[in-house]
């Protein structure tokens, strides 16, 4: 069987061909393809499990521009604020002593 391949296929072939003995030695029934349908069914999953974190990943996203979009508007006008009160000045408070009567 080999005989019939190139020579630089060979080796790879043989490689395959003592995968799939021992794979068959492991699980007479499947051999590789039950490793095939477990990897198959890994991916699956994986893929699943990355759809949902992308989902929620954009759920969160979509959550946090309102707040952004509600935080840059606050933040405008607390400068509006300080624009319009360059006129108004703060009294000062000096502090009343403590010192008791004798």
């Amino acid at each position: 069987m080999l005989e019939q391949l190139p020579l630089h296929l060979r080796a790879v072939a043989a490689d395959c061909m003592s995968f799939e003995a021992s794979s068959r030695v492991e699980d007479p029934v499947y051999g590789s393809v039950g490793i095939i349908s477990q990897l198959q069914e890994q991916i699956i999953k994986a893929e699943s499990e990355l759809a949902k974190t992308k989902s929620e990943i954009a759920f969160h996203n979509a959550q946090q521009q309102p707040q952004q979009q509600q935080n840059e508007s606050s933040s405008c006008k607390i400068e509006e604020l300080h624009d319009t009160d360059e006129a108004t000045t703060i009294p000062t408070v000096k502090p009343v002593s403590s010192k008791k009567r004798k």
